[in-house]
């Protein structure tokens, strides 16, 4: 048919969306998906990061209730 890889996959994605509702909602939820994960690494070494900071570590062993200075 002579066309364009683009045109072929919106009307690949157009047949699936009017054909298989459900299969275009899964379709749709791994793109979703797919977008979270991207952010995943940078967030888990953002909590990673704060979790072993020096200053965190210090000002929560410094709030504990009965806590012992030298432990």
């Amino acid at each position: 048919m002579d066309m364009t890889d683009q045109l072929h996959s919106t009307m690949r994605l157009k047949a699936v969306e009017l054909f298989a509702p459900s299969g275009f909602k899964l379709l749709n939820e791994g793109v979703e998906l797919a977008e979270k994960v991207r952010n995943y690494e940078r967030v888990i070494g953002d909590v990673h990061s704060s979790y072993y900071s020096h200053e965190v570590v210090e000002a929560a062993q410094a709030s504990r209730v009965g806590s012992c200075p030298h432990t």
